[in-house]
């Protein structure tokens, strides 16, 4: 990220009453008409984005809105190059401030490497002992301090001139006694000493953790959280107490035997803390080869299955949600997108056919060239399999004009109304590829391109279905 301080997204009970509503006004002339989309997160495991809620920039450039809150969020907001965050608290009046507006070029649009430029959104007549001012204080400290740890974080700390600045921080707000402000102070103070003292990390999971209740909302607490039982399964198996968790996950599928050997952990007594340890390894463990991925989800559905806690829960059903959408046997992300006849378009459309599915930039060399092999495949087998291209680039009209210049017969479709399809799909590069069922799901992600003997692929697929006869593919020639 371009600005060093970076801040995630915070939940926290404060004891409102239900129902309470917050105030989101301002004055933001350069946005006038446009629709502000707030933003928060899922958890803090997966970290998925959701929608909080919107609101209109009316004609004179003001906005207003009555949220309902419950707790302390951390919300976000993406306003072209930039991307705001404040916190904000049940009950409170919040009149905000942003930059002037300036949208992404053409090609910032399309590159899924885009970093976006953070600020915190200014807040007009907070005071200094407001939540949002006293973060602010406190970080203009603390993250010149951790970049300092961070650059070091191989050699050896001096332990006395570690606690001196650490209590140089703190100092300032020792009378301050807004309890969620309390709490990020000490998680922050931890994430120092564990990167101070990286050889304590059992001693820093005590202090911290053990007898401690697990704040999920918590945006200090749960970064701590991750870097303290990142890969713990990983240093966990190369104990002797520890080596049988690839046995229980790999072999025996069983929550219950990995519980049992985790226990074996003095830090892991806790039955809440060791559950979001299981959560948390189990959803990295999804991009790693250390285990296999339906054992992963054998384990994820028993604890799900057998959790006292509702949050774990639903967790554990955020997680399954992001790790198998695009996994093969599982339905891709939906999407709604325009053709170039400006028709709404989904996958449903395309049930009862194969689908090649596409994601491609009518600026890349690559995706062009297999333009042509895409246009051979849609003649030869068009009838039972349909390809779909998503143009990632450009506008719906140069997509329009891209297609009467070259006569390409198979659907294509324009990001532009759902930008977020990237995300969903994991778009890095171009062109990317994926194969479905007739149902619908994933046979192949990614999947081989037409230069990467696609069409052997689908052959062998067809055939063995029965879609296609042993005598030859010809027989679907349109």
């Amino acid at each position: 990220m371009k600005q060093v301080v970076l801040f995630l997204f915070c939940f926290l009970f404060t004891g409102f009453a239900e129902g309470a509503y917050t105030i989101i006004k301002g004055t933001a002339p350069s946005y006038r008409g446009d629709e502000l989309v707030f933003k928060t997160y899922k958890d803090y495991i997966t970290l998925d984005e959701k929608e909080l809620f919107r609101v209109k920039v009316d004609s004179s450039g003001s906005f207003y809105a009555r949220v309902p809150v419950e707790e302390i969020l951390y919300v976000f907001i993406y306003l072209g190059i930039y991307k705001g965050h404040f916190y904000m608290e049940p009950g409170k009046e919040y009149n905000l401030i942003f930059p002037d507006k300036q949208e992404k070029t053409p090609a910032d649009k399309t590159n899924p490497f885009f970093e976006y430029t953070e600020f915190m959104i200014g807040i007009s007549k907070g005071g200094m002992y407001e939540l949002n001012f006293m973060i602010k204080s406190f970080d203009n400290s603390y993250y010149p301090y951790f970049n300092k740890l961070a650059m070091n974080v191989r050699g050896r700390n001096n332990p006395k001139e570690v606690e001196r600045a650490i209590a140089e921080m703190q100092k300032p707000w020792d009378t301050v006694s807004h309890p969620f402000f309390r709490q990020y102070i000490r998680y922050r103070i931890g994430m120092l000493q564990w990167l101070a003292y990286q050889h304590k990390a059992k001693a820093i999971s005590k202090e911290y953790f053990q007898h401690n209740p697990v704040l999920y909302h918590h945006i200090a607490y749960m970064d701590l959280f991750r870097q303290v039982y990142d890969k713990y399964f990983y240093y966990f198996s190369t104990t002797p107490e520890g080596k049988v968790i690839l046995d229980d996950i790999n072999k025996k599928k069983s929550y219950s035997a990995l519980k049992k050997s985790l226990q074996q952990d003095e830090v892991l007594q806790d039955p809440c803390l060791l559950e979001m340890v299981v959560l948390k390894n189990l959803h990295d463990n999804f991009y790693t080869d250390m285990f296999s991925r339906g054992a992963l989800l054998a384990v994820l559905d028993s604890l799900a299955a057998s959790t006292a806690y509702p949050i774990h829960k639903e967790i554990a059903s955020n997680i399954r949600g992001k790790v198998t959408s695009l996994m093969p046997g599982f339905y891709p992300p939906p999407f709604h997108l325009y053709d170039h006849t400006n028709t709404l378009k989904s996958l449903d459309d395309f049930k009862g056919y194969y689908v090649y599915l596409n994601f491609c930039a009518c600026n890349s060399y690559s995706c062009m060239k297999e333009f042509i092999m895409l246009n051979q495949l849609n003649e030869k087998y068009g009838s039972k399999v349909k390809i779909v291209s998503v143009i990632c680039d450009g506008t719906p009209q140069e997509m329009k004009d891209f297609l009467l210049k070259n006569k390409y017969r198979w659907t294509f479709l324009h990001f532009s109304n759902q930008p977020e399809i990237l995300d969903a799909y994991r778009i890095k590069a171009y062109p990317v590829y994926l194969f479905l069922d007739k149902e619908g799901r994933i046979i192949h992600s990614p999947c081989p391109s037409p230069a990467e003997n696609f069409e052997e692929m689908m052959i062998k697929i067809l055939k063995k279905s029965g879609d296609l006869p042993s005598a030859g593919e010809g027989h679907f020639r349109k």
